[in-house]
């Protein structure tokens, strides 16, 4: 498949951004280099009705280090996502990056996320592309 392909197939199966705004949910810093922030809800508990996958997130980070995002369908107690970004000088870059995941999550299951940076004060804007089953 050549990448115009998948990227077609990728917006015909794309259903619902959340949040569908302009501003993301802002994943915070621990305020220390290397340690997670706050587990934070991304998609609230109840918010989508129908079993779902979650293909893809975009970040947009506060700063243009190294940052680790994680995702979480059990509020941070296991994460299906662990995925290394860097946008050298390129700070609030949106960036899609697909989610190699295909569990199904139960209709009304929260996801969250919590980032590690390499600088004390960095946060990351976050959207999830999912697709309603």
């Amino acid at each position: 498949m050549s990448i115009l392909e998948i990227s077609l197939f990728f917006q015909l199966l794309l259903n619902k951004i959340y949040p569908e705004a302009l501003s993301g949910v802002t994943l915070p810093n621990s305020g220390e280099v290397g340690v997670y922030g706050a587990n934070t809800a991304i998609i609230p508990s109840g918010a989508i009705q129908n079993p779902f996958k979650v293909l893809a997130y975009t970040a947009a980070p506060s700063d243009d280090k190294k940052f680790i995002i994680r995702l979480s369908s059990d509020g941070g107690s296991t994460h299906f996502l662990h995925m290394f970004e860097r946008r050298d000088g390129n700070v609030g870059e949106l960036a899609r990056t697909l989610v190699l995941c295909d569990t199904i999550f139960k209709k009304g299951t929260e996801i969250s996320g919590s980032i590690m940076s390499e600088v004390t004060d960095e946060t990351a804007e976050v959207w999830l592309y999912i697709q309603e089953i």
